[in-house]
């Protein structure tokens, strides 16, 4: 049973193929797990570095959970500006979904994250939420990108890092 191995932990990924993945996915997970809606952004700004967070032991992007009333959009804006202090952002478009498994509150939730492609040509010094537990909001060039995603969750990896080299890479 699937929170048998992830109460266990002996997977570190799970791979379902199918015609129709997210039927399956639903069926599979929806009964026995909260599904948690969050946004966050792969912000680009003028040099052509990316903004990442570091928290925990890794870089990651900001996002965090929508609240009520809120949009996808309206989140990922929000959630960059309250964990980096940026702001004057330009929404782009939206990128990807991604889902990932967390423990939380003695339970296993999947957070469903939407990711927005946002620009900025702000250079105001970055001012990350310390009491999120964020250490560190930095822009990271093409050359670091390796190195960054090396310390990155395979969510971040597998799902956006094709989206970074395609706006980073020189």
């Amino acid at each position: 049973m699937l929170s048998d191995w992830l109460n266990k932990q002996i997977i570190s990924d799970l791979y379902l193929e199918s015609a129709s993945a997210e039927l399956d996915f639903r069926i599979l997970i929806e009964k026995r797990y909260n599904e948690v809606e969050a946004a966050g952004g792969l912000v680009v700004n003028g040099n052509k570095e990316m903004l990442f967070i570091y928290r925990s032991g890794y870089w990651d992007l900001p996002k965090g959970h929508v609240e009520a009333n809120e949009s996808f959009e309206e989140t990922a804006v929000r959630e960059v500006e309250e964990e980096t202090g940026l702001s004057s952002m330009q929404l782009i478009e939206e990128l990807t979904v991604t889902r990932h498994f967390y423990f939380s509150h003695g339970k296993w939730e999947i957070k469903k994250t939407k990711w927005f492609l946002m620009t900025t040509e702000d250079g105001k010094v970055l001012n990350p939420q310390f009491s999120e537990g964020i250490e560190k909001a930095e822009w990271i060039s093409f050359n670091r990108l390796e190195s960054v995603l090396n310390q990155s969750f395979r969510s971040v990896c597998v799902s956006l890092e094709p989206f970074m080299i395609k706006f980073l890479k020189p």
